[in-house]
């Protein structure tokens, strides 16, 4: 039984907090033309904490320099500490390696420069949005006699008069097997895989997921279980509805 399937842009509640404008429409124009407008805003830390709790982001963009003497720092923990799940990215005119480490130790998943390019920060925007959907999926997912738990990355493959057996599978062998999983009887193929995982802007190439998924057959193989991951013609990969 297939329990997610992947949102769609509409369905990815954004916050941007930002106390500027001009900042606030262009990261508007930015996620206009990415296609997602489900864009809530918030000037100052206590409107975004009314904002936060009312409307549940998937998406919070936070400007480390609010008004009022707040700080955006501790805005982040705050909300990181309300969520795990969702995805945080920290702005500000402050550049700098402490500063990034400041926002990462804070809670946030990514810290730009207000300085950086339309491009760069489209593209780095971009990549957290592909992620949000396979974020947000349920811990355990399951296919027939196997089931993926995502905290701790275990496959357990059930066996007849009550036995299993369990095998760990990395980070990437994770969220492929997870989402394929859950998305059953839908072919993705390695690009699509790819870009999803590790972004357009990297240079690995779709063959990372070629290895990883083989990776994943092996472990399925050395527990004497067949894995769910198929390959349908043209080199699109499948997990088959139960």
């Amino acid at each position: 039984m297939i329990q997610y399937k992947i949102m769609k842009p509409d369905e990815i509640r954004i916050l941007v907090i930002e106390d500027n404008p001009n900042w606030v429409n262009k990261t508007r124009q930015i996620l206009r033309h990415l296609g997602y407008e489900n864009v809530r805003t918030a000037a100052n830390a206590e409107e975004a904490r009314a904002t936060f709790k009312e409307f549940d982001p998937h998406l919070a963009i936070v400007d480390i320099m609010l008004p009022e003497d707040e700080d955006g720092f501790d805005l982040i923990k705050e909300m990181r500490d309300a969520d795990q799940r969702m995805h945080i990215i920290a702005v500000s005119a402050l550049e700098g390696p402490d500063y990034k480490s400041f926002g990462i130790r804070a809670g946030a998943d990514d810290y730009i420069a207000k300085t950086a390019t339309v491009t760069e920060l489209s593209d780095r925007l971009e990549r957290h949005l592909k992620r949000i959907p396979l974020d947000m999926a349920e811990p355990v997912v399951r296919w027939r006699n196997v089931s993926l738990d995502r905290a701790t990355g275990m496959v357990r493959c059930e066996k007849p008069k009550g036995k299993s057996v369990t095998f760990p599978v990395d980070g990437y062998e994770k969220r492929i097997l997870g989402f394929l999983m859950e998305n059953q009887g839908e072919v993705f193929s390695s690009r699509d895989l790819h870009d999803m995982f590790w972004g357009r802007d990297e240079v690995r190439g779709a063959n990372v997921v070629i290895l990883r998924v083989r990776a994943i057959r092996g472990k399925f193989d050395a527990a004497g279980d067949a894995c769910p991951i198929t390959t349908r013609e043209g080199g699109g990969y499948v997990v088959e509805p139960e």
